[in-house]
């Protein structure tokens, strides 16, 4: 059997049986005008057409549903890759600022909140963390200098360093006078 005698098409009726593959021959009879497909033949042909047209849906849909499952895996891994990747670069920006450890997380959420964040690959294999603003792209560090300036973000800074008061200063005094 040769590649051409497994591409054939089986026409239902042929006017000459040099057009059919040796090997298919004998599933033609001869007619008035031709020959003509044994009508077993057709029938088997088309059921066999039919359950495989099934088999192929059958394929199609599974491999579908894999490729769907595969696709909602693989957004839900971007997602959770950016949310990582953007949490760290705040986190480590916010604490590099002097918000303290154990309020790092309620920090970020309330950053996350205000801002949309873009996370951009660079060459070295590294990311950068980026928000869009009415200036354009900002890194976030920038974003949380401005945003530790807000009010809102105080609760999560340090108190300010104490500076001498009148009683220090008073206190000072009398102890440089006694001694």
């Amino acid at each position: 059997m040769t590649d051409m005698d497994d591409q054939f098409e089986f026409p239902e009726r042929v006017t000459d049986l040099q057009a059919v593959p040796p090997c298919w021959r004998d599933l033609y009879n001869a007619s008035n005008d031709g020959f003509d497909l044994h009508p077993d033949a057709v029938r088997q042909m088309r059921e066999l057409e039919a359950e495989y047209a099934q088999k192929l849906k059958a394929v199609q849909a599974e491999q579908d549903a894999k490729l769907a499952a595969s696709e909602r895996q693989t957004e839900a891994l971007r997602k959770e890759l950016h949310d990582r990747v953007s949490n760290r670069a705040i986190a480590d920006a916010l604490y590099s600022r002097g918000v303290k450890p154990g309020l790092l997380k309620a920090a970020v959420a309330s950053f996350r909140a205000q801002y949309q964040l873009e996370i951009e690959k660079r060459a070295d294999g590294g990311f950068d963390t980026l928000i869009a603003d009415s200036y354009g792209r900002v890194p976030v560090a920038d974003a949380v200098d401005v945003w530790l300036s807000d009010e809102e973000a105080k609760p999560f800074l340090p108190p300010p360093k104490a500076t001498e008061g009148a009683l220090t200063l008073a206190l000072r005094r009398l102890r440089a006078n006694v001694h």
